[in-house]
């Protein structure tokens, strides 16, 4: 287990240097959870799979009750811009 965490630490290391984190929200009121999803995983799906880092997701409360969110984290490994 040590060396598995060695091992992601290193790759996330690496992958710094030359990458940027991002994030794509998908957001719906009113809409079911199953159609979010497949939004979502069709996005998530399209990346390398070394670029994809989580999925999350949250619904509402309060107020936002009917809203959901699902966010999906990525490596950008596209060259910076100066």
């Amino acid at each position: 287990m040590a060396n598995e965490i060695e091992e992601r630490v290193e790759r996330l290391e690496d992958a710094a240097g030359i990458s940027r984190v991002k994030s794509k929200i998908f957001r719906a009121t009113f809409e079911s959870w199953a159609g979010l999803c497949d939004e979502a995983t069709a996005f998530a799906s399209s990346l390398d799979p070394g670029c994809l880092i989580n999925i999350s997701h949250a619904s509402g409360a309060g107020h936002l009750i009917n809203e959901a969110i699902i966010v999906v984290w990525y490596w950008d490994r596209s060259p910076n811009k100066p």
